[in-house]
């Protein structure tokens, strides 16, 4: 290697000094292990930001109106999964007793301690599945269901004991203690909100038309069905999914509806923020789900 780098430098006329060798370097290879050595040296380095960010979208739960069998699958998922950020996606609670529909006073299921109650069980649940993860709560229409009462009762505003984030005790759970009406992800390409548009029993209708007003990719929730929608135009390939439901179907709430779907979706956000993946998880009617090759069950 030395008569290699002595031709190298032959018009220079200069001798070559140690200074030109890595201080490393202190039983030099030699041959051809040298010159690999040196060109290795040579190739350029990769970026300190390497890998990807796990993320779990969980979705319409509707306590106390939750499936536990999907809810425990979800769980297991969350577990084996070790998402780094959790977003959960509204109507978490269901909080009927502040609906302006009729309902059964006397069930202590329209309870909101009840509700409150169940909702403490879920987030202690989710600690020890996702113990280091993120965790940020979006507000769907159910929970907006109080903000709306209290509007016809506004003595009662300000009352901590109808102020959500205090009552959920979101911090105590590692949750971001603001509740939050949507979030941008992977530098506003990526949006997470519950949703507000319908598409009757037909799954991915309300998908298409939220990414047509947010103009983005996304995930929402709202519907309770499970579709993966993607779109390519001028802007590039965009992809937005409906995450499904954990939830049950009771008599009193749409019990004609028999497309609802079981799911959360995953997802994986590169840590420069410049690439994502999103994949759909749907439940089998036996509580099973296959993620990333393992088979779960609940």
């Amino acid at each position: 290697v030395d008569e290699w780098r002595v031709a190298m430098n032959a018009d220079a006329q200069e001798p070559l000094v140690e200074r030109t060798r890595p201080s490393a370097w202190v039983d030099e290879p030699s041959g051809a292990e040298a010159v690999r050595a040196f060109m290795e040296m040579r190739q350029p380095k990769p970026s300190p930001v390497t890998g990807y960010r796990r993320v779990m979208f969980w979705p319409d739960t509707h306590l106390p109106y939750q499936d536990k069998r999907a809810v425990d699958l979800a769980l297991k998922i969350a577990d084996y999964f070790k998402p780094e950020l959790l977003v959960m996606l509204g109507d978490i609670l269901d909080c009927n007793g502040f609906s302006r529909f009729e309902y059964d006073t006397t069930d202590p299921r329209t309870f909101f301690a009840t509700e409150l109650a169940e909702w403490h069980k879920l987030a202690r649940a989710v600690c020890d599945a996702a113990p280091d993860s993120e965790k940020v709560f979006i507000r769907g229409n159910h929970e907006a269901r109080i903000e709306r009462w209290l509007w016809k009762h506004p003595h009662l505003k300000g009352d901590e004991a109808f102020d959500l984030s205090h009552r959920l005790r979101l911090a105590d759970y590692g949750f971001d203690p603001e509740i939050k009406e949507e979030i941008e992800l992977c530098a506003g390409s990526l949006t997470a909100k519950h949703g507000k548009y319908l598409g009757g029993q037909q799954a991915g209708v309300a998908a298409r038309k939220e990414m047509a007003r947010t103009g983005t990719s996304g995930v929402s929730g709202h519907v309770h069905t499970a579709a993966t929608v993607t779109q390519r135009d001028k802007r590039g390939l965009r992809i937005w999914i409906e995450s499904g439901h954990l939830g049950v179907n009771p008599q009193h709430y749409s019990p004609e509806i028999q497309n609802w779907c079981h799911a959360v979706t995953l997802g994986e956000i590169s840590r420069d923020e410049n690439d994502f993946s999103l994949e759909l998880v749907p439940f089998r009617l036996s509580y099973k789900a296959r993620v990333y090759g393992k088979e779960l069950s609940a």
